[in-house]
């Protein structure tokens, strides 16, 4: 009896998702533009979840990324860095990528791409999508289009020449650090891109916006380290930075129980 009724359970929502797609690729031809269908929706709470196994078990496959059909390509979370600009050699300036979730519509004309930013109003923000980033208080990510002006305006006055200039510089001096820390780990390879590549983008970030200097530390000896105090502006963000998605996810009365960490 279970069995059954997890079977039409599955059933249903597969039926329900065809359903959907359908719908939205009949919205997407109205718009008369080429249009590119997945029944995975990209940004869908299963698929994250179940998206990182898949292609890891694709991986395995001795299939190369273009042999795939589009439903598949388009799927991946990052096809945007994968296809490049193929997309738009094969469909022109502006295509709808379809699916379940809705009507994504990719533009690569400029004159459109400043008409929808200087309308702003016209093009209404799914606001709704970004809420989990506010944990922290409204942002110019999730602010409403009466507070959006405001928040814009507060963001967009750092972003000037010398600001750049100063980014500019101190990138370069993180990542001849982080290049120098990989040539004396070149026996065993490059240690972790990940992990390291985010000590620069921090270190930037805090130095732009504190003016303080950070030297780079490397993935292996910031496991080494302890973060549970923060000594500096630098670890406080790194520390944050490495929690926030339980930040996120957990509610923050939860956070304050007797037997959590």
């Amino acid at each position: 009896m279970a069995l059954l009724l997890l079977l039409g359970l599955v059933l249903t929502y597969v039926a329900w998702t065809l359903i959907c797609l359908e719908t939205n690729v009949r919205k997407a031809r109205l718009l008369g533009v080429p249009v590119v269908r997945t029944p995975f929706d990209v940004n869908g709470h299963l698929w994250v979840v179940v998206q990182p196994l898949v292609w890891k078990i694709l991986s395995y496959l001795p299939i190369p990324w273009s042999a795939y059909p589009d439903i598949v390509r388009f799927s991946h979370r990052n096809w945007n860095f994968l296809e490049k600009s193929d997309p738009i050699t094969r469909f022109g300036p502006v295509w709808a990528l379809v699916c379940p979730g809705g009507v994504h519509l990719y533009f690569a004309d400029p004159a459109a791409i400043e008409d929808i930013f200087s309308r702003w109003r016209d093009f209404v923000r799914p606001v709704h999508k970004y809420q989990v980033l506010s944990i922290f208080g409204p942002s110019l990510f999730n602010a409403q289009t009466d507070e959006y002006p405001r928040h814009r305006k507060a963001v967009a006055a750092p972003f000037n020449e010398s600001t750049m200039k100063f980014v500019w510089l101190e990138t370069l001096r993180q990542s001849r650090s982080m290049v120098n820390y990989w040539t004396c780990h070149s026996a065993t390879g490059i240690p972790d891109l990940q992990r390291d590549s985010r000590s620069v983008t921090l270190n930037v970030l805090a130095s732009t916006v504190f003016r303080e200097k950070y030297n780079f530390i490397g993935s292996t000896d910031l496991h080494e380290q302890d973060l549970s105090t923060a000594k500096s502006f630098r670890d406080a963000l790194l520390l944050v930075h490495q929690y926030i998605i339980h930040l996120m996810v957990i509610p923050y009365q939860y956070l304050l129980g007797p037997m959590v960490p």
